[in-house]
């Protein structure tokens, strides 16, 4: 590589300025010297138009100013001439030239300067006037650097980070949220470009943006960071003497601290962080009368080997083009220089900037400057190709690995709010708790989701993010259980506890300790209406219920976890538990960025409607609430702006002012009315029955209201082709959603609306519509459930469309005591949760229910008797699972002599059925036998193929175990013959798996493997998890006996993570034991013996001697040898 470097000699009393040219062939090499005289300088105007060139040009982009600037961008380019001239116009300093001009691809230009004047020149603009438009040096060597005369440079110890490319971003902005700069202006789009590599690419936020703690993260993390990139403001005080300043945030409430570039180079010193980026504004800028040079400069005397930093402030749009290219070369191993050169022609070849008349030409290549003490990598060793796109930046918010429940990311993407999510950042650095506070429609869950995802993207949670509804009634218990079924696996290995054994009070215990010492983000959604929403209306919450809720978060405080409620109110009852923090609406240029995506997205051209008359006064109008904005603009597809403005301004007169005890705007109510009437008064009376549906409308379960007992005359007779009519309207309005074969999804925000409706139409219906609503849900609950028999997939993806209505359908069940009702909804329930395998969940909603049914000699209750049957059933059921048999026995004894006294053969069936079940998990065949052959001739008397098939199944499964594998395959094949003809695949899946069993213990490998692929197909298709991991357990045990160890292992462990987030202990148990062999097989002892031992504690409560012995057999094995 040949080197040309470029130093600046500063005039002194004696002589003027010069230069002296040095060019070496090739590293190591003699040098040749030349000087020359030195007359080039750049006058103040000069200076100030090509700032103004560079930093305002593109925001007022008219008439006059768009002279200005072509003369500016002719000035740049004779600037550039006049310095290559004044550098190589000699003959001595020419000869050295003519060794690079035709090999400059090949050649590293440095420039040497350390004193202000030389600095402040505008190095990077040199140009060589015989290549025409095309001599720019800066672009043609292969790099172009700035350093400094004799810096001592050691090379520096290679980062150690895990295999990933890590940075550690500082977004500094003491003048807080209305700061000149957004928060996230630069990070999001690094967010975006770096997702789909983040398997390579790590983005640390640093948190709070302090020097000390910038301090405290690189010394507890030496080597670990690639680069440190500053996103802030440098600064130069006014004076003579002054360095070059950056702006940290400051500690104890001081608003800021300026750190010098000397300072922050000395911190960096032996940290083995190889690359700084600063995109402050002025950080490459040296002013010729400061004493000392730029910060950049500094950085490289206190002995960083790399800084990129900005001689303009720079506009957005170019810092996310130049940052994907450098980053990309510099993740691929490039050197930093060479990384600097690709990404400055990526901003050449591509100028089109935006503007407010659209896209234009913007020559703002020469803003990066780079300096550097030597060559430097970032990373020792490329990472890989990858393609960092800032084409595809389109802020749209993809989902984080861990978040639970989590709504979808936004329609229209994640616009805007910076300077909330400054306010959020700030808050949580000292609080615990807060509360977004903010009007309906304003987008409280949009941004609660939106900064969660941000905090996990940028390292701030080790856990997950939670997401509760409150909307609805949700208690305690309920997001207890969600956290003990997350973090159920390390509960379990950390305490030694099973979840599903604990009380409610152990449960919130252990839930709050996980919270407290793990940082996870809770968000409560919609919380007003715990404490009654509007002011007045009895909460569904019981006090001590309230209370629960309370204590917990404060018990939360002060802990490793976040939480983040959202609310249209203050929630002043908690007490001085939290931090408020105000989300009101869009700003007008956010406002304007989402309008246009919703005006792309309606078919209409943004620039002809932003042009018409009234269309920003119509965009102010609606005070930048999401919700009007998706609601309004689609109407200009046939109304102009001014129209528009006009009917809504008009429309206000019937309205209220903004209601803050509702938690709404006047033109939010403004534009769902303006909406609406372009709806008839009958439908719009119609819809006030979504106010009953949380969040999926079925059109279907509308015309099943219509069927109910004393219908009101508004909706009597209409029918599912009728409402679909009705709901495809509210859709042409933005109100929901169609998912398409008359489903919907209802905008979270608008739930009151629709109540307002509702009141208004059926003022005398109100019990009415909730019983109706209840009613038909337990019917649709009871088909779902029979359904489920014949098409298992279909029914699971309706089901967890519909858990939110069949709960809140269930709720208002037990409220208005329609006993027989409830027992449908829970069909559909039984099928959702234990499919899932959320047996936890299932017991304790079962176990509600009954206390509400039984009497305290555990007799059922008067006129509740048949749910109480129903109830007995799913404790039978849920005994069985946790293999408390003498439990499940004493129930199903119970309910065969009840179904033997009322002659209902099928239940009977059923429950003889389940005690063979029990006496086969006894190993008591000859007495499973007799059961399962006693409810196989009743359910061929009665033609119960569904039972039949269950039957033949469990005998195969007695068979199996006798080892007489041709009958065990004959029953499987007949139960399978009667599954597949009635449609189960959820059965057809146990019985393959069987199948597989039996070609297994015959050493039919490949044809058990197949059969087990078969089945994981459909398990995995209809989400049945709980099989799942069964099957997952043998394909695991296939390759542990072709010796393929790693396979299994893998297998095993997939199966493992499966059960131990839905709590089955045996399977647990099983597994462990299989994990053991194979760390016994490969000779290691001690691994076998912790995974032996793990099992034998799991299985030591469990009600299965036989694997109790395996275990145990294994574990004495091992100890002997």
């Amino acid at each position: 590589m040949k080197e040309l470097t470029i130093q600046h000699i500063p005039a002194s009393k004696q002589t003027g300025a010069r230069v002296r040219i040095s060019y070496r062939p090739q590293e190591g090499a003699q040098q040749q010297e030349r000087e020359t005289d030195f007359g080039f300088d750049v006058t103040e105007k000069q200076r100030r138009d090509i700032q103004w060139y560079l930093e305002e040009y593109l925001t007022y982009p008219w008439g006059e100013f768009r002279t200005r600037a072509e003369q500016v961008e002719g000035m740049m380019e004779q600037l550039g001439i006049e310095l290559f001239d004044a550098v190589f116009g000699s003959r001595e300093t020419g000869a050295l030239y003519t060794h690079v001009a035709d090999d400059l691809a090949n050649t590293r230009i440095v420039i040497h300067a350390s004193d202000p004047e030389g600095i402040a020149l505008p190095w990077e603009l040199i140009r060589d006037s015989a290549r025409g438009a095309f001599g720019d040096l800066a672009r043609l060597a292969h790099a172009f650097v700035r350093s400094q005369p004799n810096l001592i440079f050691q090379p520096p110890p290679v980062p150690t980070g895990d295999e990933k490319f890590n940075i550690l971003m500082v977004i500094c902005r003491p003048g807080g949220p209305e700061g000149d700069v957004p928060f996230q202006s630069v990070a999001r789009p690094l967010l975006e470009l770096f997702r789909p590599h983040r398997d390579r690419i790590r983005l640390d936020i640093l948190r709070p943006p302090t020097f000390e703690k910038l301090t405290s993260v690189l010394s507890e993390k030496p080597n670990f960071y690639h680069v440190l990139h500053f996103d802030g403001h440098g600064v130069f005080p006014q004076g003579a003497g002054t360095h070059g300043l950056l702006e940290f945030e400051g500690e104890d409430d001081k608003p800021r601290r300026l750190v010098m570039g000397e300072e922050l180079g000395g911190l960096l010193a032996g940290k083995g962080l190889p690359v700084v980026l600063l995109n402050a504004c002025q950080s490459g800028m040296t002013h010729p009368e400061a004493i000392y040079p730029s910060i950049g400069n500094e950085l490289l005397k206190a002995g960083t080997r790399g800084v990129v930093a900005m001689a303009y402030s720079v506009y957005v749009q170019s810092a996310v083009r130049f940052m994907a290219r450098l980053y990309e070369s510099l993740i691929k191993g490039e050197e930093l220089a060479r990384a600097v050169a690709i990404a400055r022609e990526d901003l050449r070849a591509n100028p089109q900037r935006l503007s407010p008349i659209g896209e234009i030409k913007l020559r703002d290549w020469v803003v990066p400057v780079l300096f550097e003490a030597a060559p430097v990598r970032a990373t020792s060793k490329s990472l890989g190709e990858l393609r960092l796109d800032p084409n595809i930046v389109k802020d749209a918010q993809a989902k984080v690995d861990a978040e639970i429940d989590l709504p979808e990311p936004p329609a229209f993407g994640f616009v805007g709010r910076d300077g909330v999510t400054l306010d959020l950042e700030r808050a949580f650095r000292t609080e615990t708790i807060v509360l977004l506070e903010g009007m309906a429609g304003v987008g409280k869950t949009e941004m609660a989701a939106g900064f969660a995802r941000w905090w996990a993207e940028t390292g701030a949670l080790d856990g997950p993010i939670f997401f509760f509804r409150f909307e609805h009634y949700l208690p305690l218990a309920q997001v207890c259980d969600r956290v003990g079924q997350v973090f159920g696996a390390a509960i379990k290995q950390q305490l030694n506890v099973e979840w599903q054994l604990l009380n409610a009070d152990k449960r919130r215990q252990i839930a709050l300790s996980v919270l407290k010492q793990v940082p996870c983000m809770l968000i409560w959604d919609n919380f007003e209406p715990v404490a009654g929403f509007p002011k007045g209306t009895e909460s569904a919450w019981k006090p001590e219920e309230q209370k629960e809720l309370r204590d917990f978060l404060s018990a939360l405080r002060g802990g490793e976890t976040k939480v983040l409620i959202t609310s249209r109110r203050n929630e002043s009852w908690l007490g001085n538990i939290y931090r408020s923090v105000e989300l009101g609406g869009l700003k007008l240029s956010e406002a304007q960025e989402l309008a246009v995506r919703i005006l792309k997205r309606a078919g209409l051209n943004p620039q002809q409607i932003k042009a018409l008359p009234q269309y920003n006064t119509l965009l102010k109008y609606l005070r930048g609430n999401p919700l009007a904005i998706q609601a309004i603009l689609p109407e200009l597809k046939r109304t102009k702006p001014d129209a528009l403005l006009h009917a809504l301004q008009a429309g206000e007169v019937k309205l209220s002012e903004d209601d803050p005890e509702q938690g709404r705007e006047r033109s939010l109510s403004a534009s769902l009315t303006y909406r609406l009437d372009a709806l008839d008064t009958t439908l719009r009376q119609r819809l006030g029955l979504l106010a009953l549906f949380q969040g999926f409308v079925d059109a279907d379960v509308l015309a099943g209201m219509c069927k109910v007992d004393n219908t009101p005359d508004a909706i009597k007779g209409l029918g599912r082709d009728g409402w679909i009519q009705i709901l495809n309207a509210a859709t042409e309005v933005g109100l929901l959603r169609s998912m398409g074969e008359g489903y919907y999804t209802v905008h979270p925000a608008l739930p009151w609306f629709f109540y307002d409706l509702l009141r208004d139409a059926f003022p005398d219906h109100l019990d009415w519509l909730e019983k109706a609503f209840s009613t038909v849900y337990g019917g649709y609950g009871h088909w779902l459930f029979q359904l489920f028999e014949t098409n298992a997939e279909f029914v699971m993806s309706l089901l967890r469309a519909e858990e939110s209505n069949l709960l809140y359908a269930l709720h208002l069940a037990r409220r208005h005591e329609l006993w027989d009702v409830m027992t449908g909804t829970l069909d559909g329930l039984n099928i959702l949760f234990t499919t899932q395998g959320r047996w936890v969940e299932w017991r304790r909603l079962v176990n509600e229910i009954g206390a509400e049914v039984t009497s305290e000699g555990s007799e059922p209750l008067e006129w509740r008797s048949d749910l109480w049957i129903v109830l007995l059933g799913y404790q039978g059921e849920i005994a069985d699972y946790r293999r408390d048999f003498n439990t499940g026995e004493a129930i199903y004894l119970r309910l065969k002599d009840h179904y033997e006294s009322l002659g209902n053969d099928s239940s009977l069936a059923a429950t003889l059925h389940h005690l063979g079940i029990i006496a086969e998990e006894r190993w008591q065949f000859g007495e499973a036998e007799r059961y399962y052959r006693e409810s196989l001739g009743i359910s061929e008397r009665i033609s119960n193929e569904y039972i039949q098939a269950g039957a033949l199944y469990q005998l195969g499964s007695i068979a199996e175990k006798r080892r007489q594998f041709d009958e065990a395959e004959q029953k499987y094949r007949k139960s399978l013959e009667i599954v597949k003809r009635i449609g189960n695949e959820n059965k057809q899946a146990g019985i393959i798996h069987q199948l597989g069993v039996i070609a297994q213990e015959r050493q039919q490998l490949g044809e058990a493997e197949g059969w087990y692929k078969q089945s994981l197909e459909i398990q995995e298709r209809i989400g049945d998890e709980y099989e799942q991991a069964g099957t997952l357990h043998q394909l695991g045990r296939i390759a542990e006996e072709r010796q393929q160890f790693d396979k299994a292992e893998g297998y095993y462990r997939r199966s493992l993570a499966i059960r131990e987030r839905i709590g089955d202990e045996h399977g647990q148990a099983s597994t462990l034991h299989q994990l053991g062999r194979i760390a016994e097989k490969r000779g290691n002892a001690p691994e076998a013996i912790r995974f032996y031992e793990h099992a034998e504690a799991l299985v030591t409560h469990l009600d299965d001697p036989y694997l109790l012995e395996i275990v145990r057999s294994s574990l004495e094995r091992v100890r002997e040898k």
